[in-house]
């Protein structure tokens, strides 16, 4: 009976922990559930708020543009009728986003002049009007190639700033090299005037015009040739013979001297 009586208390205390476990779960479930619902709530506040300022900013940027082209917000512009309805585009290319259809008939201002495209503005939106779509008199014409004569000077000044700074770019590498190949020379210099105040004028001449002869030290000989591309050992009975390996030249050493060489010339 005891045992019995136990066993039940365990299962119903399991069971209310399994019933307080589920419920904590269900909690943290539900207040997550809040905090998603909440997130969302702030995110879609934010995107309105984004996008209310990328149209003030687009409007902002028009006006801009507007002030810019006519001399102020109070200055002269040309104007232009529209000869038949158009797509006003956002860049000067027929594949860029649509602002608006202007109606045949209407008056725009004409702002600036961009390969076949007219930068225009109506009220306070600017875009641009392909230049088949404005009926133009002399005055437009006129204004038209003074335009492009001001554009096609920008682009030769331009080039002349490109080709200045290549140009000054050019001098400074040539500068450096001029520089470094100094510098070369230089150490080539002193290492020479070392060579020969350690080896004398006669043998270290020699050495500085890289001569190799039979009887020359392992040291001079690195001193002539420099340090050899590989070393070759042999090992026997009679001690140790090197191999010294340049470029098409062969030099054979043992006891610190060279016995013997061989050259592809």
């Amino acid at each position: 009976m005891k045992i019995f009586l136990a066993s039940v208390i365990v299962l119903t205390s399991f069971a209310a922990s399994a019933q307080t476990a589920g419920d904590s779960a269900q909690v943290a479930i539900e207040t997550l559930k809040k905090k998603v619902a909440r997130l969302r709530v702030e995110v879609s506040l934010k995107s309105d708020s984004l996008n209310s300022a990328i149209k003030d900013l687009e409007v902002a940027e028009s006006k801009q543009l507007i002030s810019k082209y006519s001399g102020g917000s109070s200055g002269s512009f040309i104007g232009a009728v529209v000869r038949r309805e158009s797509k006003l585009f956002k860049q000067n290319d027929p594949f860029s986003e649509v602002i608006e259809l202007i109606k045949e008939g209407e008056v725009v201002r004409l702002l600036d002049y961009k390969v076949s495209y007219w930068l225009i503005a109506k009220g306070n939106t600017t875009g641009f009007l392909d230049e088949w779509s404005i009926l133009e008199n002399d005055e437009i014409k006129g204004y038209k190639a003074a335009i492009k004569k001001s554009n096609h000077d920008e682009i030769v000044n331009a080039e002349l700033t490109k080709i200045t700074v290549s140009r000054k770019e050019n001098d400074a590498a040539e500068a450096e090299g001029e520089r470094i190949w100094k510098q070369a020379q230089k150490e080539v210099v002193d290492r020479n005037k070392k060579i020969i105040a350690k080896y004398g004028k006669s043998l270290g001449q020699k050495l500085v015009d890289g001569y190799y002869w039979i009887g020359m030290s392992a040291e001079m000989a690195k001193v002539s040739l420099g340090e050899p591309e590989a070393i070759n050992k042999s090992v026997g009975s009679w001690g140790v013979h090197e191999q010294w390996v340049y470029d098409g030249i062969y030099l054979y050493i043992e006891k610190g001297k060279v016995v013997s060489y061989q050259n592809s010339n």
